[in-house]
């Protein structure tokens, strides 16, 4: 599947969610311009917010195959002692960018895409990348903080520190020059409790946990604390993200899985990525479940129906259980609903949404003797269930996290950061039902409710929810969201979110010289991070 040169056309994708996907931004906007406010921002508000995502999908002739190919572009939306508002952008300059803007067309390839043969690369380039192929550098997922720097990250071990004030790209990190790692998560998951950084990688051996101190050089800093063998090792799981809490780390090894076998022969075969994986619908979900303090799993098998997922939500524990929650897709279609080609799509106009579960596994209880078919979860104010067999597994079944009679989907969940690996009550994502726009929605766990946010005829990206200085309560503080022009790919806007009540304290919209494309995740740099940075 090599890179394609027919251009989408918008009309040609049936929603407004995913038609923001498809945009490609040729020009970056390097000045700073400043929005059109409406509404009180609040006084508090200070820093930037900071997002990543597929910013360039066509390259001279050639168009990338699928939404996670395209070239990363950073975009950051100032907000100033005096209340304004700027906005700008920024190519990630990794070398994937600079070697396709180079040769004027795709010579790098990517997880749906096989790029062409570089013209500029010397004959000795193009057999060293004929027989060692390598990773793509393009961090078009996330971008965060780690330790005191700010990285652009993708699922390859390939790192951007990134300068949070001008988005200049400062220099290229290389994870496997300090762990053995092929791959990491671009969900890296920050302790609040000590400011410790902690990823999930893969390596020959399996499934890698490391983790990163707080303060200075991070990176250079890291440490393996656990290695965890996978079911499978020519079929290892996928894992997009993970679970923390207190004591644990929780990796999920789904439904979806790489093959091994392919992976290793695609290059020469000329295959895309996306063509090694596989979904099992015959293959149950197993939770693996270590111990921070010890790298030990967890001997009991923890395995619920199958299914496929990008995003936790969350992960606590109380009463000597491990609570999970995450955004569950029935299959793994979601990854081929975000071809750019059509053909390639699924016929039915099936939602890039999720539904939200929670799963509670009984972690301080599995050595105690137990009669098959017992429920072994003992918190009330659940109907998540963990039944042992015979076997000596135990089965998970899920709670919905969504109000009774609620149909919504969502995805791209998030909380306030103060809540991670904690028992929380709150999540914010970006939703869709039937016969409505995309929106926003606040999720209440406990209470079994939620509200709404939309714009009519604008398209939602990941909330991130800020909390007032000096807050107590969970939800005090704002959420931040860009929406999308669904008309004008020029038109983008800021809306600030009053974080209890979930109504609109302001918006500031920008008109841009270039296309504005979708951003999958980010953060936001408050004012007092950004001092302690300079």
């Amino acid at each position: 599947m090599e890179a394609n040169a027919h251009v989408l056309q918008k009309d040609d994708v049936p929603w407004d969610f995913r038609r923001a996907f498809i945009r490609s931004c040729q020009e970056e906007v390097s000045t700073p311009i400043r929005g059109t406010p409406k509404g009180q921002i609040p006084s508090w508000l200070r820093g930037c917010l900071l997002r990543n995502g597929p910013g360039k999908l066509v390259v001279g002739p050639d168009r990338y195959n699928h939404v996670f190919d395209g070239l990363a572009i950073l975009q950051r939306f100032a907000i100033d002692e005096n209340g304004g508002i700027t906005y700008h952008s920024k190519f990630v300059r990794s070398e994937a960018y600079l070697k396709n803007t180079r040769a004027n067309r795709i010579v790098v390839s990517e997880f749906g895409t096989v790029g062409h043969t570089d013209p500029c690369a010397s004959i000795f380039d193009r057999l060293s990348s004929y027989f060692l192929p390598t990773f793509t550098d393009n961090t078009l997922v996330n971008v965060m903080p780690v330790g005191d720097e700010y990285y652009a990250m993708t699922e390859t071990p390939y790192l951007h520190r990134i300068d949070p004030a001008t988005l200049d790209t400062l220099s290229h990190f290389n994870l496997r020059d300090v762990v053995a790692v092929n791959s990491a998560t671009a969900h890296p998951l920050l302790d609040p409790a000590d400011g410790t950084t902690y990823n999930v990688g893969s390596s020959k051996d399996g499934y890698v946990v490391v983790q990163f101190p707080a303060g200075e050089d991070a990176l250079r800093k890291a440490q393996v604390v656990a290695t965890v063998p996978p079911r499978s090792r020519l079929h290892p799981g996928y894992v997009h993200s993970f679970g923390l809490t207190e004591h644990y780390i929780v990796i999920l090894e789904q439904s979806l899985t790489v093959n091994i076998l392919k992976a290793m022969i695609a290059p020469y075969r000329r295959k895309p990525f996306i063509e090694c994986m596989e979904f099992d619908r015959d293959l149950p979900v197993s939770f693996v479940v270590i111990d921070k303090a010890t790298g030990k799993r967890k001997q009991t098998k923890y395995v619920t129906e199958s299914f496929f997922m990008f995003h936790h939500i969350n992960a606590f524990e109380k009463d000597g259980h491990v609570v999970v929650d995450m955004c569950v897709h029935n299959d793994y279609a979601t990854l081929s609903g975000l071809y750019t080609d059509e053909s390639k799509r699924p016929k039915d106009d099936r939602s890039l949404c999720a539904a939200p579960r929670r799963y509670v596994l009984p972690v301080l209880t599995e050595s105690a003797v137990r009669e098959a078919g017992t429920n072994m979860v003992h918190l009330r104010e659940t109907t998540a269930t963990a039944t042992s067999c015979e076997d000596g597994t135990v089965h998970l079944q899920h709670e919905d996290l969504r109000p009774k009679g609620s149909s919504f989907v969502c995805e791209l969940p998030r909380l306030n950061n103060a809540y991670v690996g904690k028992a929380y009550r709150f999540f914010y994502a970006v939703a869709e039902e039937a016969g409505t726009p995309t929106s926003l929605v606040k999720v209440d766990t406990e209470q079994k409710s939620c509200q709404r946010y939309g714009m009519e005829g604008w398209v939602a990206t990941e909330p991130e929810f800020v909390a007032r200085p000096g807050a107590s309560a969970e939800d005090d503080g704002v959420v931040l969201s860009v929406f999308l022009n669904d008309a004008d790919d020029h038109r983008v806007t800021l809306v600030i979110l009053d974080g209890a009540r979930f109504e609109e304290v302001a918006t500031v919209e920008f008109e841009t010289p270039s296309v504005v494309t979708v951003s999958f995740h980010g953060w936001f740099d408050c004012v007092e991070r950004e001092q302690a940075m300079s």
